[in-house]
């Protein structure tokens, strides 16, 4: 899909589960109440303002965030790197390699049940692998 995606479901979930996906702009899901949403990219994925009233789910090569993604639980998974700006109280973030960097806007205590990035720094240091974790506003982590 070519350009910024933009998506209001209301009361309804949002399920952009199809392996082939291929976002070229920002991505934006908006739900109410306690809806989720979901998106899926075979490449890179970039997330652009989002407002999501249960779980928000992405899943790339790599995520990056050019909006504030807010949800009370955020899960995210990419194969070589994450970095998004979030305001979420549960986030869970793992890359199998290369960097995950997330900044917290929520100024209540988080829970960070998953933040990983697995490979081998020592023996290959191109790997990148770097984990960074900022929590802005307060709270605890």
């Amino acid at each position: 899909m070519g350009g910024t995606a933009s998506i209001t479901a209301g009361a309804n979930t949002i399920t952009l589960n199809q392996s082939g996906n291929n976002f070229t702009g920002a991505v934006s899901l908006n739900t109410s109440g306690s809806n989720n949403a979901s998106v899926v990219d075979t490449n890179g994925l970039v997330l652009g303002a989002s407002t999501v009233g249960g779980t928000f789910t992405a899943t790339a090569d790599n995520i990056s965030g050019s909006g504030l993604v807010t949800a009370p639980t955020v899960d995210l998974n990419a194969t070589t790197g994450i970095a998004a700006n979030l305001a979420a109280s549960n986030i869970s973030a793992d890359s199998t390699t290369g960097l995950v960097s997330l900044a917290n806007a929520l100024g209540t205590a988080v829970t960070v049940s998953s933040l990983t990035s697995t490979g081998d720094a020592t023996t290959n240091p191109s790997s990148g692998v770097l984990i960074q974790f900022s929590q802005s506003g307060g709270g605890a982590v």
